[in-house]
């Protein structure tokens, strides 16, 4: 009898105090200050509810795209935010920080205003190059990156449509007969500069310009703003949930194309690190296997073709959590490669929709968009229902529709009337598991 007595009488203060507890708990929550408010009108709030930016409380009410890295330096800054395997660099969201306000104190002199063009040419295998695009950003300046390997006559048709006020370049004085900045010139350590007075409306003021392969005929560039990025990078931050200091997205698209968007700032959004692989390591097959294992790169961006050349037995070579993100984009996903990527205790292995196309090698939506001179302006996205190219109007949010890029916003325009867009259809196993909107 006093044995049940004292269990009682143990079990009720348990039951007590558990509940002064939670009261107390909940007043302290009152007490406590709330966060800043979610106010950005292009955030995903409404989509993901009380979910929205759950992981990522420091990215709340960003507006701008270079600032999904800033807000990411301030919380994490001794964390790597990039990694050059094949020189051994690493560099944390610091350091990579710091280089980025060097070069956007040498741009303050020939940016007098918005969507001012900054080009870049030089070779992606160097940090330089990802400092380069910050600090672009940072300066209040739009992003284009040229790949110096094309023929003469579209790098020219390129520099004479983007009219960019200055090329940067690395380890090269002069770039034809451009104003030219030489990165690896530059002066280190400047003081933080403050946001330039004409950053006022991110749906406006443009981030980058793409230029498109010009299999159909001249380049023509894509102008898109910073809103549609800012949504992008915030999307990536509640559908992957990754970890800082522990996941890494690989960089595997050039700069030159909108796929690097989403493989760099995925990571950063997070305080997570960006793998940079340079192209011979891309091509080399079943040898990039120990790249991605010693880099430990937990979310792989990838035209479906690489993963055919990387491993018949991805569970035993690549090991979860390694590559437990695999991102295809760039051409139609074989369903020949379902089953071997989604073995063993992959359970996370998302195997995301791609589509190929003219304006938008890796995966077009259906947007409005205007035409400007040669290029073409992105204002807002409408992701349509698949094989409606007539309505304006967006598919119902929660809806099961196509995906058509990966995240909601951010899109390319149609291509010209007349042209070939094939749909592409997939088996169920290769379906997306959210709701696309």
């Amino acid at each position: 009898m006093l044995a049940a007595i004292i269990v009682t009488t143990a079990v009720a203060v348990f039951i007590a105090l558990t509940f002064v507890a939670w009261r107390r708990y909940l007043w302290a929550a009152k007490q406590e200050p709330l966060a800043k408010a979610d106010t950005c009108p292009y955030s995903l709030t409404d989509v993901f509810g009380e979910h929205h930016l759950a992981n990522v409380p420091h990215q709340k009410g960003i507006r701008w795209l270079t600032e999904v890295f800033s807000r990411s330096a301030e919380r994490f800054p001794d964390l790597p935010a990039l990694q050059i395997p094949h020189t051994g660099e690493s560099l944390t969201f610091a350091e990579l920080d710091a280089r980025a306000e060097d070069i956007a104190a040498a741009l303050a002199s020939f940016l007098t205003g918005p969507d001012q063009v900054v080009a870049v040419a030089m070779s992606q295998d160097n940090w330089q190059i990802v400092a380069s695009h910050l600090g672009i950003l940072k300066a209040g300046g739009t992003l284009m990156f040229l790949d110096t390997t094309l023929p003469d006559a579209l790098i020219t048709h390129m520099l004479n449509d983007a009219q960019p006020v200055v090329v940067l370049t690395r380890g090269q004085d002069k770039f034809r007969d451009l104003p030219t900045l030489d990165v690896l010139d530059l002066p280190a350590g400047v003081s933080r500069r403050k946001p330039p007075t004409w950053l006022d409306d991110p749906a406006q003021r443009l981030a980058t310009i793409f230029y498109t392969s010009g299999t159909t005929g001249m380049p023509r560039g894509v102008e898109c703003p910073h809103a549609g990025y800012v949504n992008l990078a915030l999307s990536y931050a509640d559908y992957f949930d990754l970890i800082p200091g522990m996941d890494a997205t690989s960089l595997t698209s050039s700069l030159g194309y909108d796929g690097s968007i989403s493989e760099m700032y995925s990571a950063w959004v997070s305080g997570c690190a960006v793998v940079m692989l340079t192209k011979e390591q891309i091509r080399s097959g079943p040898d990039l296997v120990p790249v991605l294992r010693e880099a430990e790169v937990t979310v792989l961006f990838c035209p479906p073709v690489l993963l055919t050349t990387l491993t018949a037995t991805p569970e035993v070579d690549l090991p979860y959590p390694l590559c437990r993100y695999i991102v295809p984009a760039g051409e139609a996903f074989p369903s020949a490669l379902v089953e071997p990527w989604t073995q063993g205790p992959k359970t996370n292995h998302q195997h995301l929709r791609a589509h190929g196309g003219e304006y938008g090698h890796e995966s077009p939506e259906f947007a409005s968009g205007r035409a400007h001179h040669d290029r073409f302006t992105v204002r807002q996205c409408h992701l349509r229902h698949p094989g409606d190219r007539s309505t304006e109007s967006p598919a119902p949010r929660g809806s099961w529709r196509t995906l058509y890029r990966r995240g909601p916003c951010c899109a390319w325009v149609p291509q010209p009337a007349g042209t070939n867009r094939a749909e592409i259809h997939y088996p169920p196993a290769v379906r997306p598991s959210v709701p696309h909107w």
